[in-house]
């Protein structure tokens, strides 16, 4: 049974510099009479990104605005905007603020502004909280079909479009996993090329501990007795998934931190296929240095091409003669 949450005791036990900190908001404003001012931090914001005194706080009523596109409120707003207008995930990351903050800290939090020197940044107070609920993802879309994904596969792998508003807006959202399978949240791929140039190709959950997982991980160690094919983003293991090749994980970029070198290296072979491409030759390079304890053989992905954008025929041509 999903648990309920006091809101209103919420909204006077926990401070909304501690709600801007927990989501990294705060990095850029600094007070101003008695306020916390800033360019709007709110990711989905499509004002203008320059204005400098477009976001507002007061501390002392527990309230935000900002002025120029997204609107404002009190902290159940604000963790609902940044929670994709879920209201119970909303609650939920409060009622862990409120948890993680002292008896002292809340009696007094009210009472007075906090103590800000002009441009300093309020330190984060939380860690990263996973999201285990379900999204009801589109699998078919253009973007998708493009790539040759069919919806088997990006159903298995809770793939799609996200209609809505909120966090995966005009994104393409892919679960996330930490290495014993359980869900982290989604991130989400910009469709619009303007906003993956201007923002990124990627949407990841705040304080998502990105160099801790590898992408499918939980799935390709049930039949790591087989070699596992190493990629760089979820769309490349998602082509080698359907293409027959079972055992894939994707980096989410082309470095491997150690901890994803220690979650490698208990594989018995791997196959490193990473992009045709400058970074992806280093992080090859860096890989198979790393892991020289690890039996490794070299994939060489076409310049220019990554997995994603190579046939069913090129990846059989690739991987066959390796994969046993």
């Amino acid at each position: 049974m999903e648990r309920t949450y006091d809101l209103r005791r919420l909204k006077h036990t926990v401070g909304i510099t501690e709600v801007l900190a927990s989501y990294g908001l705060d990095a850029n404003l600094r007070t101003q009479h008695g306020e916390l001012v800033g360019p709007c931090p709110l990711p989905e914001h499509q004002g203008d990104r320059n204005n400098r005194g477009a976001f507002r706080v007061h501390p002392r009523s527990g309230v935000w605005n900002c002025q120029t596109h997204c609107g404002g409120g009190d902290i159940v707003e604000l963790a609902a905007t940044m929670e994709g207008g879920d209201y119970a995930a909303a609650a939920r990351r409060l009622a862990h603020l409120e948890a993680g903050s002292s008896q002292a800290v809340r009696r007094h939090r009210h009472h007075r502004l906090p103590d800000l020197r002009p441009d300093r940044k309020i330190p984060p107070r939380s860690s990263f909280l996973p999201y285990s609920k379900t999204l009801r993802l589109v699998p078919d879309h253009p973007y998708l079909r493009a790539r040759e994904l069919q919806p088997r596969t990006t159903t298995t792998f809770e793939a799609g479009w996200w209609p809505l508003r909120g966090f995966l807006e005009d994104c393409i959202g892919v679960r996330l996993h930490d290495p014993q399978g359980r869900p982290l949240g989604y991130a989400g791929r910009r469709v619009s090329q303007e906003k993956a140039q201007r923002l990124g190709k990627w949407k990841l959950p705040h304080a998502l501990p990105k160099g801790d997982i590898l992408f499918n991980w939980h799935r390709a160690r049930s039949i790591s007795q087989r070699a596992v094919v190493v990629v760089e983003g979820p769309f490349d293991a998602m082509r080698v998934w359907q293409a027959g090749f079972r055992a894939v994980v994707a980096l989410l970029g082309s470095a491997a931190t150690p901890s994803q070198q220690a979650l490698l290296s208990m594989a018995p072979n791997l196959i490193i296929m990473l992009d045709g491409d400058a970074a992806g030759r280093d992080g090859t390079r860096s890989i198979a240095s790393a892991l020289n304890c690890t039996p490794v053989t070299v994939v060489d992905v076409p310049d220019g091409y990554d997995p994603a954008g190579l046939s069913d025929d090129c990846i059989h041509r690739l991987l066959s003669p390796l994969y046993c």
